[in-house]
């Protein structure tokens, strides 16, 4: 029933107004004072309509709640801050969150739940029993408490170590020290040993001795190579692994080039083992031998790689080579230019980055057995380490050296090895502009490198002495259109000539090149 309920109305008078009595009003049984009664009420009834509906009204003002006290006992609180204490203690709800049944719960400050979660492993305790102690859970027939590591090994430690060695090696409960000489019979006529007691000891220790040994060795480590493979979570017990085994992978880089990455194994558990890196790689080195120049090649690979320079005080110089080889002829130059190093074919040679001596003839090398590298030809040791000394290929690899050939230029000439290495590491590699391009194959490749003077970093004609200067036509090992006449490239570092193998000018110079014997 709302407020309006309560307030009068006119229906609320009907028959009690003058107006409804008779025109005598003895007739209706009123008196004279009865009637000046009636008279006096109606000026008090229309005003106490008025307050009593005016007060209704106030009722439904804002401002009623503020003037209107409530008791407690004989304190007075206006309604309203009564209200708005209420208003301010009261909790709001936070928005909806799916139902759900979860062992963690997260609660806000007003007590209201505002998540769920299930339990991680971090949650569970690390180091003491779930219910009871490890004594209980481990001597019980309970097998529902499950002890932790920590306190597995207390309980173990607390055990004893003797203990456990009295009930393995003490049957008869003897509990003396074993390593004192008192406690040991050695008399057969007391000890009531015999041969065959003596005999089945040794042979039970021996077996016992085998199975730890076996089990040693069966626990080696296992040494997996496998191309660019590394260890996973499975690999683990199931495939063989253990604790501690060892995995090699090889790492793959080029043809010519691998590292490799070592592993071990800290955890073999079935589809969780676990393996880490050792903090170091080996790298596998492109001459492995120890010789001069660097290790590593900057450019091609071992059938055809550049290594760099490598000086002549760590090498040898020109004129010791010539004093080693006993060659005189001619004239001696370039003797400390140094040598380039290059992989060829699988092997390290060294060949000279100069013409060292001009004006010799071919036949003077030849008679110092410094053409071929064949078995007992020339060989020098420097260093320590022992090299054949050659003169290079100038006609393509298939063409035996020591017979005749029908044409000196042209293709004769391609993927020979002067093309392979010296025109490999000249600038007009670099754009293919040869001076004489039928000389050289279509697949002729770039060993880069920034050591030259030329285009890009690249040799120039100076650089290798092969288009100008003295000893620019460098004599190779091959025999060229006729048996007397010999081969020779320079005068252009794509050229290709022949000369009388006697002949002996200063275009004609000595390129010696030295091949690493393994």
């Amino acid at each position: 029933m709302g407020i309006d309920n309560y307030k009068f109305t006119e229906a609320d008078f009907d028959n009690q107004g003058i107006t409804n009595l008779p025109d005598r009003p003895n007739e209706a049984g009123f008196s004279a004072t009865q009637l000046k009664a009636r008279f006096d009420s109606i000026p008090k009834i229309i005003m106490a309509l008025g307050k009593l509906n005016g007060f209704f009204d106030f009722l439904k003002t804002g401002q009623a709640g503020a003037d209107i006290g409530v008791m407690s006992g004989e304190n007075e609180t206006k309604l309203q801050d009564a209200l708005d204490s209420l208003n301010q203690d009261k909790i709001t709800s936070n928005p909806p969150i799916v139902g759900a049944t979860k062992p963690k719960i997260t609660y806000d400050s007003k007590g209201l739940i505002t998540s769920g979660e299930d339990l991680e492993k971090s949650d569970l305790p690390n180091d003491t029993l779930y219910e009871d102690s490890i004594i209980n859970a481990i001597t019980s027939s309970r097998t529902d408490k499950i002890p932790s590591e920590k306190a597995i090994v207390e309980y173990v430690q607390d055990m004893g170590g003797g203990d456990m060695v009295k009930a393995i090696y003490d049957p008869t409960g003897k509990n003396t020290n074993a390593f004192d000489s008192e406690n040991h019979d050695y008399d057969n006529s007391t000890s009531s040993l015999t041969a065959t007691n003596v005999q089945d000891a040794i042979d039970e220790s021996a077996e016992l001795i085998s199975t730890v040994l076996g089990d040693v060795v069966a626990h080696k480590a296992n040494i997996a190579t496998i191309s660019a493979q590394l260890p996973t979570a499975t690999d683990d017990v199931t495939q063989g692994f253990k604790q501690g085994d060892v995995w090699v992978c090889e790492d793959y880089i080029s043809e010519d080039d691998y590292s490799y990455k070592a592993f071990v194994c800290l955890d073999a558990r079935t589809g969780f083992a676990k393996w880490t890196e050792y903090a170091e790689t080996l790298q596998i080195q492109d001459d492995e031998s120890g010789s001069p120049g660097s290790a590593n090649l900057i450019a091609g690979s071992k059938q055809e790689g550049f290594f760099g320079e490598v000086p002549s005080s760590e090498l040898i110089t020109g004129d010791a080579l010539a004093s080693e080889c006993g060659i005189s002829q001619g004239t001696s130059q370039y003797s400390t230019a140094g040598w380039l190093k290059f992989a060829y074919k699988g092997e390290i040679q060294f060949v000279a980055k100069k013409p060292i001596r001009h004006s010799i003839s071919w036949d003077a090398i030849n008679t110092a057995k410094c053409v071929y590298g064949d078995s007992g030809d020339k060989t020098v040791v420097i260093g320590g380490k022992t090299y054949k000394v050659t003169l290079m290929r100038a006609l393509e690899p298939s063409n035996d050296p020591k017979t005749v050939v029908s044409a000196t230029s042209g293709a004769v000439n391609h993927h020979s090895e002067w093309n392979r290495l010296i025109c490999q590491i000249h600038e007009e590699a670099i754009n293919g502009s040869w001076g004489f391009p039928d000389n050289i194959e279509s697949d002729i490749g770039i060993l880069e490198h920034s050591l030259g003077s030329g285009s890009q970093g690249m040799y120039s004609d100076a650089d290798l002495v092969v288009a100008s200067g003295d000893g620019r036509l460098s004599w190779c090992q091959e025999m060229s259109t006729s048996a007397s006449t010999r081969q020779s490239r320079g005068n252009g570092v794509s050229a290709s000539y022949n000369y009388t193998s006697s002949y002996a000018s200063s275009d004609n110079g000595w390129r010696p090149v030295l091949k690493l014997v393994p």
